[in-house]
């Protein structure tokens, strides 16, 4: 079992292309034959371009409720 076929679950699940997540979507750009690279570039830094900027703003609030817990 290769990891393409760990996505069909969520394939089945949400027919419709509005309800499809991010990964599922990434995932629809490979290809068996052919990966569009330039559009799964795309698709990955329009992913990882929110995620970044929630840690940049909330950065000292992430460190110091992990360091705050890791304190005995």
């Amino acid at each position: 079992m290769d990891g393409v076929d760990r996505m069909n679950p969520p394939e089945e699940l949400f027919s419709s292309e509005d309800k499809k997540t991010v990964p599922v979507g990434i995932g629809q750009l490979i290809g068996q034959y052919r990966i569009e690279w330039n559009d799964l570039m795309a698709a990955s830094l329009y992913a990882l371009v929110p995620l970044t900027l929630i840690f940049i703003f909330l950065q000292k609030r992430i460190v110091s409720g992990m360091t705050a817990g890791a304190v005995k």
